[in-house]
């Protein structure tokens, strides 16, 4: 039911995740599996932010691939500040905010690394997973993140892969794999990747967009659409017969944006939400306490004091 081929991005998260077989369990009714609280509307709407919530600083390492002579790199120093300064301004709105570190590492076999060695690649290199995100900038053809409730999160297996072409200034890619780590799916979640008109669908004019789908009733259903901006083309959802409307070819997790560039604008109040219960749950270890807001003065970030 999506079109989601064609040259342009892709993202692997879901794919792999759904690879590993890890199985959720239910609550309360839900006819979905979960991974966690987070997954409850009652605990996420907790950590729905408001102008009182403290900004929450995590901390990122970039791996930049090169060759074995060190030509080639996958990113200069300007691209990387340049995109920090980007993915900063795409997250201020939602009180989340990182620092970065970097390093160069010159290994031919992993400059253009494909499927088959990511985990050859991350074993090698990983820096402190429990208390950072590692982001390998490398060749490859897309990008990939981890799921803060996958058992790989925080250890050597976690982290992000992101292509080249895709990462720098002006460019959102990093924010779209950042919103995996921090606990959110696609917006075409409930469409392409569960079973069509299975309990988990996120049918168009349903109710239930808090218990199916991306678990976010203010994502409406998305049939993921590569790289189209506005409502997708005329079509009908073939399990209610309903038209696709309103569809956030905006939001940062959906399939609207094709290079990284256009459309990508913006996530929700819940999709924020989700953010903040996932790291409270699940990604503590990756919070910097030593900048930000602190209102006691007592040299600890108030996100974490």
């Amino acid at each position: 039911q999506a079109n989601q081929s064609g040259p342009g991005y892709s993202c692997s998260t879901t794919e792999q995740f759904l690879r590993k077989g890890v199985h959720g369990w239910r609550f309360g009714g839900s006819p979905c599996p979960v991974q966690g609280a987070c997954d409850s509307p009652l605990v996420r709407d907790d950590y729905l932010i408001d102008p009182s919530s403290p900004v929450r600083t995590l901390r990122l390492h970039f791996i930049v691939l090169a060759e074995d002579d060190g030509s080639d790199p996958a990113a200069t120093v300007e691209d990387i500040t340049q995109q920090m300064i980007d993915v900063n301004l795409d997250f201020l709105p939602y009180k989340i905010q990182f620092t970065a570190t970097w390093e160069q590492v010159d290994d031919s076999q992993f400059r253009q690394v494909h499927s088959l060695n990511l985990d050859v690649m991350k074993s090698a290199l990983a820096v402190n997973p429990s208390g950072q995100c590692n982001v390998y900038v490398t060749g490859f053809s897309g990008g990939l993140g981890t799921f803060p409730w996958d058992p790989d999160a925080m250890d050597v297996q976690g982290g992000i892969v992101i292509g080249d072409q895709y990462f720098g200034a002006g460019l959102h890619v990093l924010t779209h794999e950042l919103g995996h780590n921090l606990g959110l799916w696609h917006t075409f979640h409930g469409i392409t990747e569960v079973g069509s008109c299975s309990a988990c669908y996120e049918g168009v004019g349903e109710t239930d967009g808090d218990f199916t789908g991306d678990f976010c009733a203010d994502t409406p259903p998305d049939p993921g659409f590569f790289g189209v901006c506005g409502d997708s083309p005329a079509v009908d959802d073939t399990c209610t017969g309903l038209p696709f409307t309103g569809t956030q070819t905006e939001n940062f997790m959906s399939y609207g944006s094709s290079d990284g560039i256009a459309c990508w604008m913006q996530f929700t109040p819940q999709q924020a939400a989700r953010m903040h219960c996932w790291i409270s749950s699940s990604l503590m270890g990756w919070i910097d306490c030593t900048g930000g807001e602190d209102c006691n003065g007592n040299g600890i970030s108030d996100a974490c004091d």
